[in-house]
């Protein structure tokens, strides 16, 4: 015989070459339930990074695609990004990330999936030091 293990006491796992972490989604609306999903670590430092994919309305028959990326500083809760604006002032404590940061993101409005790369490079960083 062996042992239970209910859904909602595990909370992150390894499979082959990655690590997830869960996290609770709360879909919009006073009857929505909340639901928790696993999202894969990217980055584990400093700040660990995590990403996930959303389907937008876009106005097209499909929808579209962005990526969200959730970082985490060590002890704090989560903030999940779309755009450039909120990670300058989650890495402003860390000047060459930042340095870095701002000569690609030149704009708040930028999103960061257009420049993946880039924010990976920050977070290393970031991590460095």
């Amino acid at each position: 015989m062996g042992t239970n293990i209910f859904f909602s006491e595990i909370r992150a796992y390894q499979s082959k070459g990655a690590y997830y972490q869960r996290f609770k989604q709360i879909p919009g609306g006073k009857k929505s339930k909340c639901v928790y999903k696993y999202l894969p670590q990217i980055k584990r430092g400093k700040i660990n990074m995590y990403w996930r994919e959303e389907v937008v309305n876009d106005g097209s028959k499909y929808g579209s695609a962005i990526t969200a990326y959730r970082l985490q500083k060590s002890g704090e809760d989560w903030n999940e990004y779309f755009y450039a604006a909120g990670v300058k002032d989650y890495i402003k404590d860390n000047p060459k990330a930042l340095q870095y940061f701002n000569s690609v993101f030149t704009s708040d409005k930028m999103r960061l999936d257009k420049h993946p790369l880039d924010l990976l490079k920050t977070i290393d960083l970031y991590n460095e030091n």
